[in-house]
């Protein structure tokens, strides 16, 4: 096992929910750094060491056939640690700024 990086679209409609979210998982499926994208353009995002608007889920993350199964989920994808730390610098980055 090893560090994944997830990618989950939502069908969420509704201000202050998440559309979008990056996630950063440990080899036990715990999420390390997570960002979320809302509607709004609002960024959230934590750390295991920090938190702006959001917390890291307590919980394991599940497989992904399992994410897609949920139905408000548009789309779930590994991503690269690359495509991570782009988007990562990109919009938290500029948050901390």
């Amino acid at each position: 096992m090893e560090i994944k990086y997830l990618y989950i679209k939502s069908n969420y409609n509704l201000d202050g929910t998440p559309v979008e979210a990056y996630i950063e998982m440990d080899i036990k499926n715990y999420a390390v750094r997570y960002l979320d994208l809302l509607k709004d353009g609002e960024v959230r995002y934590a750390t295991e060491n920090e938190e702006s608007g959001t917390f890291l889920p307590y919980e394991k993350f599940p497989e992904i056939k399992d994410i897609m199964g949920e139905k408000e989920i548009k789309e779930v994808k590994e991503i690269t640690k690359g495509e991570f730390e782009e988007v990562w610098r990109k919009l938290v980055e500029n948050e901390r700024s």
